[in-house]
């Protein structure tokens, strides 16, 4: 059982818990995102990073080629809208 200082610092303050799907994924990194954007860690200097969630369906191979560049490219572009229209007012 993870310890209660880990807890708190998890996805605003709740226990981790793995997404079933990659729409839990995503909301997940969203709700995080707007956690830290609501409560920055150093509020006078309030940036924030935040990490693409992995693809759904990474390239066994990888091979680099432009195929899975584009499936790359194409996920983080879901994500980004995603996370724009959920922080927009």
């Amino acid at each position: 059982s993870p310890s209660s200082s880990t807890r708190r610092g998890l996805f605003g303050g709740g226990a981790a818990k793995i997404p079933s799907s990659p729409s839990e994924r995503d909301n997940q990194a969203i709700a995080a995102v707007k956690s830290a954007i609501n409560k920055p860690k150093t509020p006078s200097f309030p940036l924030v990073e935040c990490e693409f969630p992995p693809l759904a369906a990474l390239n066994k191979l990888g091979d680099g080629s432009m195929r899975s560049s584009n499936e790359i490219d194409q996920a983080n572009l879901s994500f980004c809208t995603k996370l724009v229209k959920s922080i927009s007012p």
